[in-house]
């Protein structure tokens, strides 16, 4: 894993540690949260031994953004969309 992604996983995973419900409701149903299926994704990866490059990063936050929408990303997890938009 490059160094510049390395830093962003640890960031991340430092930042979001903190023992909340992974869930929240998106029209009356329980699902994961768009912050909490990324840092899975990347966990993963990691333990798959699967090198997380840029543009794969870039890929899974778009079908993320693509499947919850910027307003229920917004709404759940303001970091992700802050951070994506940087």
């Amino acid at each position: 894993m490059c160094q510049c992604i390395q830093n962003i996983y640890s960031t991340i995973l430092s930042d979001c540690i903190d023992g909340t419900s992974s869930a929240t409701m998106i029209n009356g149903c329980i699902v994961e949260k768009a912050d909490d299926v990324f840092i899975s994704w990347l966990k993963s990866c990691r333990e798959s031994g699967v090198t997380v490059t840029l543009p794969k990063v870039k890929e899974k936050v778009a079908q993320l953004f693509a499947t919850y929408g910027a307003t229920t990303i917004e709404k759940s997890c303001k970091w992700f969309l802050l951070w994506n938009n940087r």
